[in-house]
Parts: C-alpha cells; sequence; structure tokens
C-alpha cells in the first residue's frame, strides 16, 4: 500500500519539533511523515497524542523516549524540555495502561490465539486491573481467568513453539504488556524446591516512569511481581500436569518491610507464597536499577543478609554494621581478596574471567540470570558488629555473615546457597596500608565452609 502524505500541518510541526529536540532520529521522523496511517493524526493537534502514535505504530519504543527525553534537555530550553518530558511521561502512561487489551489483538492477529478467544479475554480485563506479564504470561492469565482450559493452553504453546512467527508474536507481548517486566527468569523447579534458587537468582525490573520514591513493600505492585516470578518459575511442572488438573497459582501473604536504607535508596522486605501446597519465605529488596537503566529493580535476597543489614540502620539512612575500624567496604574487599587466593582449596574452580560458580545449576534448571553478583562464589558480606582487637591490636577479629555458593553442594543435588556465620582475622599493610586477610584465613575460611556445608546437609 503506497504511504500516504501526512496532511495535518500541525502534526508536521510536532515531528519537526521532536525531530530538533532529538527526541526522534531523522530516519523516524520521515517514516513518521509518510507513514500511512499518519492521517489519523488529523484534529488531534496535541503532542501526547503524536507520541502514543509513535509508539503504537512502532516507530519508536518506550526506551528510546524516555533516554530521548532526558538528552532533550542539552539542546532544548529549559522550559521545553520540560513541556516534552511530560508529555512523554502521560503518553507511556496512556500506552501501558491499554497494553494489555494490544497485546491481546496482537496476538489474535498473529494468529496466536482465535478472534474469538480475543473477545472474551478482554471482556475479562477488569478496571485498573493489570495482567500479568512475561514468559507464559498473558497465556496464564487467559486460562487463569476461564478464557481457555488447560488443554487448549498446551495446543497454543505448541503452535507457537513451531512457528516462529507466533513466537516473536508472544515474545514482543509479554515483553511489552505490563509495567512489571521479569528480568531474571528464576529455575523451573516444581514449588517448594525452587525458593533457594529464586533467592539467589531473581529479580525484577520496574519500567516506572521517573518515581519520585522506592516502592513500598506492600505496593500491588509487588505483589504482582512476586507473584508473576513464581508463576514463570512453574511453567515447566504446569506443562507436565494433566488436561482436567486445575493450574496452581501462587498467593503472596505476609508482605511486609524488614527495613530501609534511605542514603542509598533500598528497601528490604519479606513475603510468604503460597503455591501448590507449599509455602515458601521469599526476601528481596527494592532498589534503582544499575545507571542507565530506568526505575527500580526487585532481586531475592538471604533472609539473615537482610534482618542484619537492614535492621541496623543508622540515624542519617546508611547501613550501620561497619566493621570498625576496617569499615564495611574494606572487609568486603579484603575477604573477596582472601577467598580468591584461595578457590583451588575448596571445591571451586580457580579464578578465571567469566569464572560462574552457579554454572551446574544453571545447566541443570535452564536459568538465564542477568544478576552476576548473585551468581558469584561469595553473594554477600555483611559484618554483625564492630571488629575485635587481637595481637596488641596489629589484627583485628571481624564476625562476618556469608552468603556463598557452594559448587559443591550443587555437585552433590543440593542448594548451592550456604551460609558462613564466623569470625575472620584482617590486618593492616604496614602501619597506614590497605587491609588483608591475615594468616589464619584459610584456616578460618575451611572451618567456616565444613560448619556450613554440615548445617545445610542437615536441614
Amino acid at each position: 500500500m503506497p504511504a500516504r502524505p501526512m496532511n495535518d500541518t500541525s502534526s508536521a510541526m510536532h515531528f519537526d519539533g521532536l525531530l530538533a529536540a532529538g527526541i526522534i532520529t531523522p530516519a523516524q521522523h520521515l517514516t513518521a511523515l509518510t507513514h500511512a496511517s499518519a492521517y489519523e493524526l488529523s484534529g488531534k493537534p496535541g503532542l501526547v497524542d503524536h507520541l502514543v502514535w509513535l509508539i503504537r505504530r512502532d516507530i519508536v519504543d518506550e526506551d528510546e523516549l524516555l533516554e530521548a527525553g532526558e538528552r532533550s534537555a542539552e539542546r532544548c530550553t529549559p522550559e521545553d524540555a520540560s513541556r516534552y518530558n511530560e508529555a512523554i511521561d502521560t503518553a507511556l502512561e496512556l500506552c501501558l495502561n491499554d497494553a494489555e487489551k494490544a497485546g491481546l489483538a496482537k496476538l489474535a492477529g498473529a494468529g496466536v490465539i482465535t478472534q474469538d478467544e480475543c473477545r472474551r479475554a478482554l471482556a475479562a480485563i477488569k478496571p485498573d486491573e493489570m495482567v500479568l506479564a512475561g514468559k507464559g504470561g498473558l497465556l496464564s492469565w487467559m486460562q487463569e481467568q476461564g478464557v481457555i482450559d488447560a488443554k487448549r493452553l498446551r495446543a497454543i504453546r505448541k503452535a507457537v513453539a513451531a512457528d516462529p512467527k507466533r513466537a516473536a508474536a508472544l515474545a514482543q507481548v509479554n515483553a511489552t504488556i505490563s509495567i512489571l517486566i521479569i528480568t531474571e527468569p528464576s529455575a523451573a523447579r516444581p514449588w517448594l524446591g525452587l525458593g533457594v534458587v529464586v533467592l539467589l537468582a531473581a529479580g525484577i525490573a520496574w519500567l516506572l516512569l521517573r518515581p519520585a520514591a522506592v516502592p513500598e513493600c506492600t505496593e500491588g505492585g509487588t505483589r504482582r511481581s512476586i507473584e508473576q516470578l513464581f508463576l514463570g518459575a512453574s511453567l515447566e511442572h504446569i506443562d507436565r500436569m494433566k488436561p482436567d488438573q486445575p493450574i496452581p497459582t501462587p498467593k503472596v501473604e505476609g508482605l511486609s518491610e524488614v527495613g530501609y536504607a534511605s542514603a542509598a535508596r533500598v528497601r528490604a522486605c519479606k513475603a510468604t507464597v503460597h503455591l501448590g501446597g507449599k509455602e515458601t519465605p521469599y526476601t528481596f529488596t527494592i532498589a534503582p536499577a544499575p545507571e542507565g537503566k530506568k526505575g527500580f529493580v526487585m532481586t531475592g535476597a538471604n533472609a539473615a543478609i537482610l534482618a542484619a543489614r537492614f535492621g541496623n540502620i543508622d540515624g542519617d539512612g546508611n547501613f550501620g554494621n561497619k566493621a570498625e575500624p576496617v569499615g564495611r567496604a574494606e572487609v568486603e574487599r579484603a575477604f573477596r581478596a582472601g577467598v580468591d587466593a584461595g578457590l583451588s582449596n575448596y571445591g571451586a574452580a580457580p579464578a578465571t574471567p567469566g569464572f560462574d560458580v552457579n554454572s551446574a545449576v544453571r545447566r541443570k534448571f535452564g536459568l538465564s540470570y542477568d544478576a552476576p553478583e548473585r551468581t558469584r562464589e561469595i553473594a554477600e558480606v555483611e559484618p554483625l558488629a564492630p571488629c575485635r582487637a587481637i595481637d596488641g591490636g596489629k589484627a583485628y577479629s571481624c564476625r562476618l555473615l556469608v552468603e556463598r555458593n557452594d559448587p559443591v553442594m550443587a555437585a552433590l543435588g543440593g542448594e548451592s546457597g550456604t551460609l558462613l556465620d564466623a569470625e575472620f582475622t584482617f590486618e593492616r599493610e604496614g602501619a597506614a596500608g590497605p587491609w588483608r586477610t591475615a594468616a589464619a584465613f584459610q584456616t578460618e575460611l575451611a572451618y567456616a565452609i565444613a560448619a556450613a556445608r554440615t548445617k545445610a546437609v542437615q536441614q
């Protein structure tokens, strides 16, 4: 179909302005002006209307707009930059609010679902409801709502797996239909066994629009994120169920705050997840996304580490366990260096570029991690008290709580995550040099690892 030229002067002016502000590229500008459906903007003079149109026509995506909006300050007056950013936020909110409906329509158009299933699914969307996204999220939601049954769900998945075009359509819809998007799928492990793996690796990113504050533990989005995480973790188990078996859905209870470190803007939370007749404790943090990314990230964490870290926040909003006089940062740096020096002694591979102590677990359960810090041999280090002077003050013994991924435990078929609770010795290099582990450290570490393994086997 030949492109229909734009006949609305205000639209051309809007797109010219977006180009001048650096919000759209020259190629996107030309695509917009010559797009076959550009006539739809006639009678819609608002900038927000044009931004929504650009998003829905796949000329720009949400991430591009957010990043370009922030850069507009370099090319515009403060007033214009503010106007563009407000319009971008409003447009993204509008697109996200009806993304479920657009996603269903797209799946019907791609033949993933039938038109009748699409109509019934649209009717099942309740006001202000957020449909679950992520791996299989929209289809699983349709089954949960009774639009399709378990047998039909399996048939759809089988058809999608055999058709790259349908698979691509479902993947794109699941990546955009909701504000909450899973960024680290958890293990596809049946029910109770998934708990510890989730604690080590699970992460969820909020694509919120310039949030003013860290989300509360009890916010609806938090609950939805946890439910989606556990639902995604159980998809393989669900696929093995008989057609007449009801598909269990996760239920989150007891959401509460463990603590909030205002200086770092990190909130710690805990909850209990009910799934398939089992209860799984789930503890996690909500923190700003890494530099260069938008929103917040929710990451599973060890309950004991969180209790120690967030149960002792000082008056300035900083973590209170400072391991004086060594200091939090130095004690962790020195501890990690000491562990790296003795990796081969404790059943781990030598330190090499890209070494992943959880590779065996990743292969076994098909995990895909985007948070490498959760898969290092030493996942977390938390001091529990000021360090104790020994040897006339020449060295200090510091009690640490250490979360360690143990490849030996993983190889034996158990959970790789273990918790070391022990004292370790540190000393300075010279009178005022950096801290390092003392000669006794390797013995202390060996005893701590042995004790953690014994405890893990007994549980």
